[in-house]
Order: C-alpha cells, then structure tokens, then sequence
C-alpha cells in the first residue's frame, strides 16, 4: 500500500492511497489530517470506512460490473450457472402472461444467467440455494394479477416485521392466517412454491428457494405488478418481509452470501 499527496491539479493539497485494489481518494484529508489520523490509529478504520463506502457506491452505480466479478470470485465457483436466455423467450413469457418482467429480472436472465443451482444459502444443510430458470416459473397461474400491497412504508414495513407483543406475526400467529385467510391457496400446489401458504401471492414471482425447508421456508419473492414491481420480497412460514430490495442488490447479497 502506498499513500501520496497530491501536488497539482483541483484535488492539490489531498492525501490518496494506492493498492493492489485501486486508487482511493481520501476525500478533504490533507496533510496534517493525514498526520493526525496515522498518530491517533485512526488511519486504518478511516480508510477503511472510506472503502466500503465505494465499493457501495459502485454497487449502486454499476451493479452488473459488481455481479461479474463476484461470479467469478473463486469461492464462488462451486455455483452451477445456466446459459442466459434469448429476449424472444422472455416476450413470449410475458406475452403468454399478460405481464411485463422488470427490467433488472430481464437484463439478468437474457446476459448474465437464467438462473443456477447451490448458491450461498443458510440453514441448507449443504445442498444449497436454487434460481429457477424462466422455463421453470411458466406453470405459474395468476402472475399478472394484482399483488396483496400496494406501498412499502416504514408502517408497513413495521406492521410485517413486528417480533413482540400479541400481534407480531409469529409461528404461532404466522402473517398467512391473518392477512390471507380467504385467499384460496393452490391445489395441486404448484412445486416451485416451497410453502403451500406462499401460492396465495399474486402477481409475483417466486423465482427461488433457499432450500432451508426443515426451519424457515425461506422464499425470495419478486413483485411483478402495481407500484412495488421490481422489489424484492421474502416469505418465511410465519411472516412476509418487505426488505424492498432490488433484484440486482439481491443477487449481489446472494454472492456475497448475505442473502436471508
């Protein structure tokens, strides 16, 4: 690693740093800023703060670029990718539907993958997480129909991940028998559905499954309809999260393996 002080230029006057990972600028660190940080050990946590910063920012800027490079990271080698799709199959999808796939989905399914087999997932007692490929989510009645919620507040977002007190959605007062009770559920239940509870979400996708059965049930859901198309929603068998997430920040959690 190395630090140098810029000597020219609109950033004259600031302390860089430079490694194996690129160049970092340390934003308004002059001189005496610098001295100041190495004396009080605060150096390393400052830039390091300055890092994740970035990288988050990067994420957010050019999330495709931040995709291809954790696929190929070697630790994330052990995942089994299918070929991408061709964008006839995504329109004949949709059009057979009624539905137009968000655009993060379709710009993923057509360049990146059409899915894969054991991603990072916890409690799968080793076999992993499954994305399914577009093929697979065909059999999927009502997808054009509209999705339960139509905002994602911080009441709503309260209300679903309430933990406490007689109301809070629980296994023993799980979110599919209060909020979904007269929702008939599927029968037969489709299989890509991991929890017959699930099928009563309409117009979304359930695009994979964490493989965690013997606990949680855990199901991403992406919403494919009304206001919240493109976020990312995750069943349980007691409660239903909004998390909000794109479907580029959750794959990017998923390789990372942070995705819950």
């Amino acid at each position: 690693m190395v630090q140098f002080l810029v000597i020219s230029g609109k950033r004259k006057g600031e302390v860089w740093e430079r490694d194996e990972s690129g160049t970092l600028r340390l934003p308004g660190c002059t001189f005496l800023d610098w001295v100041e940080l190495y004396l009080s050990n605060q150096l390393i946590p400052y830039t390091d703060k300055l890092f994740c910063q970035e990288k988050k920012q990067k994420e957010v800027s050019d999330p495709l670029s931040t995709i291809q490079a954790l696929m190929t990271a070697k630790r994330r080698q052990d995942i089994r990718w299918k070929p991408p799709v061709s964008m006839e199959m995504v329109r004949d999808f949709e059009q057979r539907h009624g539905i137009t796939l968000p655009e993060e989905y379709v710009a993923f399914i057509t360049e990146i993958a059409d899915g894969c087999e054991n991603f990072p997932s916890a409690n799968s007692n080793g076999k992993g997480g499954v994305f399914y490929s577009l093929a697979q989510l065909d059999c999927l009645p009502d997808l054009d129909k509209a999705f339960y919620f139509t905002e994602n507040t911080e009441e709503t977002r309260k209300y679903l991940t309430n933990s406490f007190g007689p109301d809070a959605f629980t296994r023993k007062n799980p979110v599919w028998e209060v909020l979904f009770a007269d929702i008939p559920r599927e029968d037969p239940l489709n299989p890509i559905w991991v929890h017959a509870e699930y099928s009563v979400l309409q117009g979304a996708l359930p695009f994979a499954s964490y493989n965690d059965e013997k606990l949680f049930h855990t199901q991403p859901i992406l919403i494919i309809t009304g206001p919240l198309k493109g976020q990312v929603w995750r069943a349980t068998s007691f409660t239903l999260r909004p998390d909000g997430d794109s479907f580029y920040q959750w794959v990017i959690k998923m390789l990372k393996g942070d995705a819950r």
